[in-house]
């Protein structure tokens, strides 16, 4: 029970809830009572001001002490009672009780209560006790006014008070965590149709997606979250059967060619040493290619995984760059295209030596594999504190515009016609410019198609700088 989310939004609610009440219960009960008490306080002075007032007033009237007491007998059997029905008063002279006046109810105040020079409160039983002593100047005598009042009233209205918010409180905790589970369930309902709707999609179903009713509030940008992981895992799978499919067609078709050169070869008894040359030949080459494939799959999915070996050392790339134009310039000269660069500076730079040469060559060798004879291929390199910029431009024919934010999709490639025989990274199985971009980011620079048209393309690569390398 307690696994479900609406359970235990509904306790914390309630919980919650009852602690305020409670507390709030407990104030509102605890300020009555203060209230009440306060009041019959109030009244009980009001008493002691008076009586001690009428007992001076009617000593000194009266001009002696027995006179002033017998008036003020009477005072309290007469105005005293009308004014003050519901306290008992009583006078003392030492031990002596000089008036009484009763409540309505026969209550009378106690006579051992030693009362001070100010009022003085207690609480007796059921009942309220106020008591003052009064000095009398004219017969130089002390009195003790002593009052009290019946709280019988007061502890019915707290007694009351307490029953009423005993049924309230429960009462209210009740219906609020009623409410309060309908509602979390009306809240949540979105989340269990979103959570049976997800738990539905496999990998055969990523196209559907999550409705999302209200795209502005937690629960539409919830879903909209889960729109965009489904979009990704539907490019991951996508991607990932498009890979499998394009290797399968790289790696079978070497072992085809293979297999068939070495079953037309057995095919006769006798075969002349120049025919076995020439179907091992064959095979050799195949597989070549097919080993120079499974090698670049194999260093992308390390790649992939995080765990491709970037072997970091201090060397100079201006010298690595130029034995790869030296290397680029042989595989040029067959197709009379010339390949140019400027003038190096000095530039240490801290990465893995083989991997920047693998990196430099698969552009080079794209860029002679595609200008046509008689083209030319320049590579520029800019060094700054900050970057190192290698440029190569070709005059080659180019790459169609729609083709262009592909190229560094793995095995795509422009005219899949191509001859995939030639030198490069890639062996033509569209995987060098993939692995090019991974060893410049894993270098922590990038590599880019700034442009291309029928005139040629311009590939730009940006590296760490001397500072970073210094």
């Amino acid at each position: 029970m307690f696994d479900s989310v609406r359970v235990r939004l509904t306790l914390w609610y309630a919980g919650v809830l009852t602690l305020v009440l409670v507390a709030f219960a407990v104030g509102v009960y605890k300020l009555f009572e203060r209230q009440a008490f306060s009041r019959i306080d109030s009244e009980l002075a009001a008493v002691l001001q008076v009586a001690s007032l009428s007992l001076n007033h009617e000593i000194e009237e009266h001009e002696g002490q027995a006179l002033g007491e017998d008036s003020f007998r009477m005072v309290l059997r007469t105005m005293h009672h009308t004014t003050f029905p519901r306290q008992g008063i009583a006078v003392y002279r030492g031990d002596e009780r000089v008036a009484l006046k009763a409540a309505y109810n026969g209550l009378t105040p106690p006579a051992e209560f030693d009362a001070p020079s100010q009022p003085a409160f207690f609480t007796h039983g059921d009942h309220r006790v106020a008591g003052l002593r009064v000095n009398v100047s004219y017969a130089h005598a002390v009195y003790r006014v002593v009052t009290t009042q019946s709280m019988q009233e007061t502890l019915s209205e707290l007694a009351s008070l307490r029953r009423t918010l005993y049924i309230t409180v429960p009462v209210t905790v009740l219906i609020a965590a009623l409410v309060g589970y309908l509602l979390a369930r009306k809240t949540l309902h979105p989340v269990v149709a979103m959570s049976e709707k997800v738990d539905r999609i496999s990998s055969t179903t990523l196209t559907a997606r999550i409705e999302t009713p209200n795209a502005n509030d937690e629960l539409g940008r919830l879903a909209a979250t889960f729109n965009r992981l489904l979009g990704r895992l539907e490019a991951s799978f996508e991607q990932q059967r498009q890979f499998m499919a394009d290797a399968s067609h790289e790696l079978r078709t070497p072992v085809s060619v293979s297999r068939t050169a070495a079953q037309v070869t057995l095919e006769a008894d006798h075969r002349s040493d120049e025919e076995y040359r020439e179907a091992l030949g064959i095979i050799d080459k195949q597989m070549t290619r097919l080993t120079r494939v499974v090698n670049d799959l194999f260093l992308l999915a390390r790649a992939d995984a995080g765990a491709a070996a970037v072997h970091k050392r201090m060397f100079y790339l201006d010298e690595t760059l130029r034995d790869s134009v030296k290397a680029a310039r042989m595989l040029a000269s067959g197709k009379n295209v010339s390949v140019t660069y400027p003038e190096l500076p000095e530039s240490p730079f801290d990465g893995d030596e083989d991997l920047i040469r693998q990196l430099t060559l698969l552009l080079l060798d794209n860029a002679v594999k595609y200008t046509p004879s008689g083209g030319s291929v320049y590579v520029d390199f800019t060094a700054s504190e900050s970057r190192y910029r290698i440029v190569v431009t070709d005059t080659g024919i180019g790459i169609p515009v729609e083709a262009q934010p592909k190229v560094f999709e793995r095995f795509f490639r422009v005219d899949k016609a191509r001859s995939r025989s030639q030198y490069g990274a890639s062996g033509g199985a569209g995987l060098g410019l993939s692995i090019g971009r991974w060893i410049a980011e894993a270098h922590g620079g990038s590599v880019q198609l700034e442009r291309s048209s029928a005139s040629g393309s311009v590939f730009v690569v940006e590296l760490p700088g001397s500072a970073s390398a210094a």
